[in-house]
Order: C-alpha cells, then sequence, then structure tokens
C-alpha cells in the first residue's frame, strides 16, 4: 500500500460502492461485487475505445521525436514477447 494505511484506502469505500464496484456490508466492510461476462465484455469495449482515441489522438498531436520513442518502446516491448515467453 506504500504507506497508505487502512484509514487512507477507507476513504475510497464510499466512492468505489456509488461506482457500484463494492458493497458496502455492516459489520464486515468492503466486499467487492462479482463482475459478470457482460460487464467485462462491456468494459473490454469501452477500453478498446478510449485506447484507440488516445491513439488518434497521438498521432494529431506527437512530435517526431516522441513518436521516435514511443515506437522504440514499443520495439522493446515485442523484442521482450519474442525473447522471455
Amino acid at each position: 500500500m506504500h504507506g497508505a494505511g487502512l484509514a487512507g484506502s477507507c476513504a475510497f469505500w464510499p466512492s468505489l460502492a456509488s461506482e457500484g464496484l463494492i458493497g458496502l456490508v455492516p459489520s464486515r466492510g468492503a466486499v467487492v461485487r462479482p463482475f459478470s461476462a457482460k460487464d467485462v465484455q462491456d468494459s473490454l469495449i469501452v477500453l478498446g475505445n478510449l485506447e484507440a482515441l488516445a491513439g488518434r489522438l497521438a498521432c494529431a498531436h506527437a512530435t517526431d521525436a516522441e513518436i521516435d520513442k514511443i515506437r522504440e518502446r514499443h520495439d522493446q516491448m515485442m523484442h521482450r514477447l519474442r525473447c522471455c515467453p
């Protein structure tokens, strides 16, 4: 927890509960809500769309140097995937 302690994490529980990610159970604390296959599928669709938007924005606004850095990191990642299964 990097020194945050339990009290610090408790501050987020109402927010997580309002998002439907956890349930607050009296005398038990927070309980993680189970996710259905549809919940996961819907989340992956949203994530894919956000990643596509991020890519389009990066292409539209990135400098050549920034694109070169991204390409270098991508190449490193692909090398590691091929070398170290």
